[in-house]
């Protein structure tokens, strides 16, 4: 029975029917992207428990999304002789083919979150066109989730936020080639925040909700900056003379800490004013039919 198996192998590997070589090359293809496969989801969990602690845009900036995994299938290739029967060697190469495929789109949906989260530091830095991360200590940033589970980030620069300028809120999520999404936002010393203009790039994947729920999460880190700025107002108008902090917060140039969210409400294009102020309501910013949040 050996011998005749022998036989049919010689006989195939003379008509080219043999596929003892790539059935041992694809094996180790499979074996090493295991290897790869296990390697990435360590490090995928270790970044995941690092973004838990991340409390500033430097910190994320820093974390680590690169890791080395060179190809070493040529490791896993088998000296041992093929003990295949003859009459299955082709079919089952053409399973190994399928399975070393699958295999290839499981590496690269496991490497997404490593490869999202890089994409979006490299976005970051051309964003606001800087060269390293030691630059981001003063900026506000959200990590989050579309639907499709894709890896996003919110940032704004703390440093923008002035009343005679209108900042804007940013959206990333990996290398954009297009516009950005974006909510250009002002401040009034009222003690309102406006809503200027708000736009979402990819439609229906929940930015536009991501970028309206970060602005409850941005509002008490700007009323520490309106503070701030009211005190370094404070101190240089009482340089020349004695003013009572009383008349101060009374005064037009007094800036009341941010207790409403308001905009209008653009019907554009197909997006009809009904199906505006259905997204503004599921998030929460519609009441009696306005565009308003309460903070």
């Amino acid at each position: 029975m050996k011998l005749l198996r022998q036989i049919r192998c010689a006989v195939r590997k003379k008509t080219c029917d043999c596929f003892d070589k790539e059935i041992k090359q694809v094996s180790a293809k499979i074996c090493d992207k295991n290897y790869s496969i296990s390697k990435v989801k360590e490090e995928t969990t270790q970044m995941n428990n690092v973004l838990l602690n991340i409390t500033t845009l430097t910190d994320l900036m820093r974390v680590r999304t690169n890791i080395d995994i060179t190809d070493n299938y040529k490791l896993f290739v088998s000296n041992k002789p093929c003990s295949l029967d003859p009459s299955n060697c082709k079919e089952y190469y053409r399973s190994i083919k399928k399975e070393n495929v699958k295999l290839r789109n499981i590496y690269s949906n496991t490497c997404k979150d490593l490869k999202g989260l890089a994409d979006i530091q490299s976005d970051i830095k051309r964003l606001y066109r800087f060269k390293t991360e030691e630059n981001f200590n003063n900026y506000f940033f959200q990590l989050g989730r579309d639907k499709k589970d894709k890896l996003i980030c919110i940032t704004f620069n703390m440093n923008s936020f002035d009343i005679n300028y209108t900042p804007t809120l940013f959206l990333s999520y990996g290398r954009v080639k297009e516009t950005h999404s974006r909510m250009y936002l002002k401040y009034l010393n009222s003690g309102k925040l406006e809503i200027v203009d708000f736009f979402s790039v990819k439609k229906r994947i929940g930015h536009g909700s991501l970028m309206l729920q970060s602005l409850i999460s941005l509002v008490p880190l700007l009323n520490r900056k309106i503070d701030s700025l009211n005190n370094e107002l404070f101190i240089e108008l009482n340089r020349n003379k004695s003013l009572p902090r009383e008349q101060f917060e009374r005064s037009y140039s007094y800036g009341h800490s941010i207790t409403e969210i308001y905009g209008t409400i653009y019907p554009e294009g197909e997006i009809t004013r009904e199906v505006l102020t259905h997204f503004y309501n599921l998030n929460g910013f519609i009441e009696n039919g306005r565009l308003v949040r309460k903070i």
